[in-house]
């Protein structure tokens, strides 16, 4: 019924820390454990010496001398002050595993439509921000929280705004995504769990739970030049709360990247407000339970070629 011509001017203000920057602090880590690992080695060579002194001088029969019982007492000094220095690399290594990333874009948009009435509408000069902050930490090896908060606004105070369609402009599957308002909004907030053994089996596989985004899919990411998500963009390109579990089935079946994800997730809650005669309830609510199911099979994937083919079943979709 319309169409629409976007020339899109993209001004990008990469504040992420830089690839020097990663590799630096990666040459760190690395002194660090090795710094660690020889101060180990050290630690146990002096323990060993310690106790052989120390059973030396509780024998009966020993007969040690000054110089071995004041080399004992500096080999006990020594061992304090090695044992304070990889109290203090622990220290600093242990406390480095929360990361923060920027990407922030100012765009211009060139908009034309032309209606089916054969009318016109443009707006020769859209100016919009767009921010995610993006941040990770590491509990342990297995286990990581990644999250991102996102902003899009357009400039200054928004006029004309349909009130017809202002309630699905800022609904929470796209949020994050519509040039909305000035707030600053939560677009992925989840756990997620690796691990490179299936009850003994050699799958390697995933899980994660909280809300994540599928949005910037695979096709769809090409035009802002940002990492695809698991879905074909065509068919799901929203924000969600949910939970998937990646299983990969490369060693298996002995294909190149070869794997399969299953998702589930919430669209709509059927609750009610806080604030009422029975909060969160779906007694007397007026919408029902939005569900998704969906399952994501990649038979081959070697980085330049790829297959793939994607289910999705959902229950109460909105007309």
């Amino acid at each position: 019924m319309r169409q629409r011509i976007l020339g899109s001017v993209i001004t990008a203000a990469l504040l992420t820390t830089s690839a020097y920057a990663d590799d630096t602090l990666m040459q760190r880590f690395e002194k660090m454990e090795k710094e660690m690992a020889a101060l180990k080695a050290e630690l146990n060579a002096l323990k060993a010496d310690n106790s052989r002194l120390s059973t030396q001088l509780s024998t009966p029969a020993a007969t040690a001398s000054k110089t071995e019982v004041a080399s004992a007492g500096k080999v006990n000094e020594t061992l304090e002050e090695m044992q304070d220095q990889i109290d203090d690399l622990n220290k600093k290594t242990n406390g480095n595993n929360l990361k923060f990333g920027v990407d922030f874009r100012t765009s211009l948009d060139n908009i034309h439509y032309k209606m089916a009435d054969g009318s016109k509408q443009k707006n020769d000069a859209l100016f919009s921000n767009r921010l995610w902050l993006n941040m990770s930490y590491a509990a342990t090896k297995e286990l990581s929280f990644v999250g991102q908060l996102a902003y899009n606004k357009i400039f200054g105070e928004r006029s004309m705004t349909s009130t017809a369609n202002t309630g699905f402009e800022g609904f929470d599957w796209v949020s994050n995504e519509s040039a909305y308002n000035d707030e600053l909004r939560v677009r992925s907030a989840y756990f997620f769990y690796n691990d490179d053994e299936f009850f003994g089996t050699d799958i390697p596989w995933t899980i994660s739970i909280g809300r994540r985004p599928s949005t910037e899919g695979h096709l769809v990411n090409f035009r802002d030049d940002v990492e695809s998500s698991s879905p074909l963009a065509h068919t799901v390109n929203v924000e969600f709360d949910g939970a998937s579990a990646k299983f990969g089935t490369e060693e298996l079946i002995g294909l190149d990247g070869s794997y399969f994800k299953l998702c589930a997730g919430r669209g709509m809650s059927n609750a009610e407000p806080r604030f009422s005669a029975a909060p969160y309830s779906g007694q007397d609510a007026q919408t029902t339970n939005v569900d998704m199911v969906g399952i994501i099979v990649v038979p081959y994937d070697d980085k330049q070629y790829s297959t793939g083919l994607q289910y999705t079943y959902a229950n109460n979709l909105i007309d």
